[in-house]
């Protein structure tokens, strides 16, 4: 199933003035609770492996499209290395033949060639088990996790161990992460966009399940948060370690955090007097050239402990 052609389609026959964009982990960020905070309509443009790059692209279309109004970004170091070239093998990678000005049939003529296995393992998790495992909202822009989320609910105890088991493979290893520089353009590009049409940007670095950040090299991270706050001016920084980055409960697996998390991380920013955050102080913090060198020293801490 390829989001991105999908959600293009939608939005040609409704309209939005928020867009939540990044990758399928920023997901997490509902929607209803946006639109709550803000007072606008928002839609979850999240689409799996984004990049600065997809984001330019869309958000060029949406300008010309939509009455944007606000663009809320997840933006992380795990996303600053993906290629500009397209796997041409992955084809929910591929943009709406509209965003990339690709031709229809071109679009439509790669599409003959998916392999069978492919083909048979994407219509039993899109059709067969789409109920239980993967659920698509069109309306929302938003996916869901029917059975981990009832897990979550009913069956805690069985679900943290569940949760905890998925991260054996990465305990002892570290990612391979690094900078394009060719994606920090694109990052800026749609700043520069947004800021020529008088588009509000929110720019946020996802809360990361800790499992996860801990293995950050240092060395990326520092330099890729500071080209973050050199190009966007305010960075909401959400890893780390925290109440919620180390509560299982929070998250589906290493990529991927509930919407609890991401509705809580939404009060941070425009709500911080709510009374859900005297629970999680430590959650949230916004990072300008002022406090950035302040902020990479704790994180520093951290990662040099673990």
């Amino acid at each position: 199933m390829n989001l991105r052609y999908l959600k293009i389609e939608y939005l040609k026959e409704n309209k939005f003035e928020g867009f939540i964009f990044g990758n399928s982990g920023v997901n997490g960020f509902p929607v209803s609770e946006a639109s709550k905070l803000t007072g606008l309509k928002f839609y979850n443009f999240t689409v799996p492996n984004e990049s600065p790059q997809g984001v330019y692209q869309k958000f060029s279309w949406l300008i010309n499209n939509q009455p944007v109004k606000h663009l809320i970004l997840g933006e992380s170091v795990f996303t600053q290395n993906i290629p500009t070239d397209l796997d041409h093998n992955n084809l929910v990678m591929f943009e709406h033949p509209e965003v990339s000005n690709e031709s229809i049939l071109s679009f439509y003529w790669r599409y003959l060639w998916v392999r069978p296995k492919r083909l048979a393992s994407v219509f039993y998790s899109y059709f067969v088990k789409k109920d239980t495992w993967w659920k698509f909202d069109i309306k929302t822009g938003h996916y869901h996790f029917p059975i981990l989320e009832n897990m979550i609910r009913v069956k805690d105890k069985e679900y943290i161990k569940n949760y905890r088991d998925t991260f054996v493979v990465v305990r002892n290893s570290k990612p391979n992460l690094s900078i394009n520089k060719s994606q920090l353009k694109y990052l800026k590009r749609t700043i520069e966009l947004a800021h020529e049409h008088n588009v509000r940007v929110t720019v946020i670095n996802p809360p990361h399940a800790f499992e996860s950040y801990k293995h950050i090299e240092l060395g990326v991270f520092k330099k890729w948060m500071k080209s973050m706050v050199s190009i966007v001016g305010e960075l909401w920084d959400f890893s780390g370690s925290t109440s919620i980055s180390k509560n299982p409960k929070m998250y589906f697996d290493t990529a991927h955090y509930a919407f609890e998390a991401g509705a809580l991380a939404l009060r941070r920013i425009f709500a911080p007097a709510h009374k859900s955050l005297k629970l999680h102080p430590d959650y949230g913090q916004k990072v300008t050239s002022g406090n950035v060198d302040k902020r990479l020293l704790i994180h520093q801490r951290v990662l040099e402990f673990y």
